[in-house]
């Protein structure tokens, strides 16, 4: 038979053949997620990171940053407070806390004997707390005993339930341990070991538990924008495939800038949607950018450098702690349907306790090196106490410090001196023969690092340790319709102290 004729002979075949594969490709673009074609960038390049060894001023500024997780540690489980003080944590400030570390060894702040100790002390902690339902990482800690602990920080025997966010950010600094810390590879193991890491993904998204008024554990869907997306990449080193993020992005001009923002209404989903610095300034500083991160964080960034050339006012808009109620803020560089809000854990506006953010400022400072960077810098440089840490930052319209004191502000001080030295966190870094350290971990007594290793950049970091690998199983779906943020926040005194503990330490993310 002629091919012709066994084309011809065949063709029904063909036609059922062509016809699948037409509807198999229709669906697979039906079901793709629809991603806005992004708004054009801002005007002008998009600047360099600055990198360089630290100058004395900027060594002092690592000394006392690491003076808060001194003063904060708890001699009996290694554990450092959230929030100066007050002795509650979460697995985001106890992530925070291990890249502080990490980062102030690199940069000679503190020498190997005590990286070690202290580390040690840490994943041996984390192997011991008790789990919410035995499976993941309770909402709050504290950090005295380990004891699992309620929105109120009281004691709690069962728990409140799991953030897939924070567990995702204390990934970070386990996978950076793995792969540039060998000794302490079969601790970092054991502490992922213990987790159901494969309950933080269902259905493709990211999932959160919560014990609501009732009792009954409800899980919803957790992050939002650029936390989400930071929380994605954190679960992806573990090999996790993360979820998509395309379909929750949207755009709002914000002082003549189109800043990505999360359009799906907290009313429906049950978590703050609000667009601010932070996830943003640590995901440049511990994974470097790629491509579509640095494109939408410069639209922050200048949003934000903007409103300083129409206002007079430098803003590092952010989220983090105040000194008095509510306690803790939301700055926000877009909400809701307006930007430049400042909005309490229950939602109402309260604009007078506006500040600049030390810890952006410091990170946008490093990340991009341009003149607004370096005022943001110069402001921030007076707001530490060398004996006890960095500030949260200045209020705009209090115009004084904002003198609460938090692991997360000062852990992105340190990760932005490493970044400005080394480079990204996440990365197999080249092996480092450190100078003696300062003859005291005070700032006042420190020597600048001599920039030995200042001009090596890291390598990319491999997705996922050999060592470190998550306790998984064929866990099953339950569709919850609660909230899978942290409960609201505010703060009392005296008898009411623990009560002050887990709301500084919570955020919604």
């Amino acid at each position: 038979m002629s091919y012709p004729k066994a084309l011809l002979a065949a063709r029904q075949h063909l036609v059922v053949i062509l016809g699948l594969l037409s509807a198999a490709a229709l669906v697979s673009w039906l079901e793709m997620p629809s991603c806005p074609v992004p708004p054009p960038l801002p005007a002008g390049e998009i600047p360099g990171a600055l990198h360089g060894a630290l100058s004395e001023e900027e060594t002092r500024w690592a000394q006392a940053a690491w003076r808060y997780f001194q003063r904060n540690s708890q001699e009996e489980t290694g554990l450092v407070d959230a929030a100066d003080g007050r002795s509650v944590t979460t697995l985001w400030d106890t992530g925070s806390h291990l890249l502080a570390m990490i980062a102030a060894h690199r940069l000679g702040v503190i020498d190997r004997s005590e990286f070690d100790q202290r580390l040690g002390r840490v994943l041996n902690a984390l192997a011991r707390i008790p789990l919410f339902q035995g499976e993941l990482p309770n909402r709050f800690y504290l950090t005295e005993t380990l004891g699992m602990a309620d929105a109120e920080g009281l004691p709690s025997d069962r728990g409140v339930g799991w953030s897939a966010v924070d567990i995702a950010r204390v990934l970070v600094p386990l996978d950076v341990i793995v792969w540039n810390y060998p000794a302490h590879a079969a601790e970092a193991s054991a502490v992922v070991r213990r987790w159901r890491l494969d309950r933080l993904v269902r259905e493709g998204v990211l999932t959160g538990a919560v014990v609501d008024a009732q009792g009954q554990v409800e899980y919803s869907q957790e992050g939002r924008g650029a936390y989400e997306a930071y929380a994605a990449k954190a679960l992806a080193l573990m090999g996790i495939a993360a979820p998509a993020v395309a379909v929750s992005h949207g755009y709002a001009k914000v002082q003549g800038v189109e800043v990505p923002f999360d359009p799906r209404p907290p009313e429906r989903f049950s978590t703050r949607n609000y667009t601010v610095g932070e996830p943003y300034v640590i995901e440049g500083l511990e994974f470097g950018w790629d491509r579509d991160g640095r494109e939408e964080a410069w639209r922050v960034f200048r949003a934000q450098e903007n409103r300083f050339k129409a206002t007079g006012r430098l803003t590092a808009a952010s989220s983090g702690p105040v000194d008095e109620a509510p306690y803790f803020v939301y700055n926000a560089v877009y909400a809701g349907t307006r930007s430049w809000q400042t909005l309490a854990t229950d939602g109402r506006e309260v604009s007078d306790f506006r500040f600049l953010n030390a810890g952006d400022a410091v990170g946008w400072h490093v990340l991009y090196d341009t003149e607004y960077g370096r005022q943001l810098a110069e402001k921030a440089a007076g707001l530490f106490d060398p004996e006890r840490g960095w500030y949260a930052g200045w209020y705009e319209t209090k115009d004084r410090v904002n003198r609460a004191m938090s692991a997360g502000t000062n852990a992105m001080v340190l990760e932005a001196m490493h970044f400005r030295q080394f480079g990204a966190l996440v990365a197999v870094q080249p092996p480092l023969e450190l100078a003696e350290p300062a003859p005291s971990t005070r700032p006042q007594a420190a020597q600048p690092p001599d920039g030995r290793g200042a001009a090596a950049r890291a390598k990319p970091a491999a997705k996922s340790g050999p060592v470190l690998r998550a306790r998984t199983g064929m866990a099953g779906s339950r569709k919850g319709k609660g909230a899978s943020a942290a409960p609201k926040t505010s703060t009392g005194h005296g008898a009411k102290t623990r009560k002050t503990d887990a709301r500084s330490a919570g955020k919604h993310r």
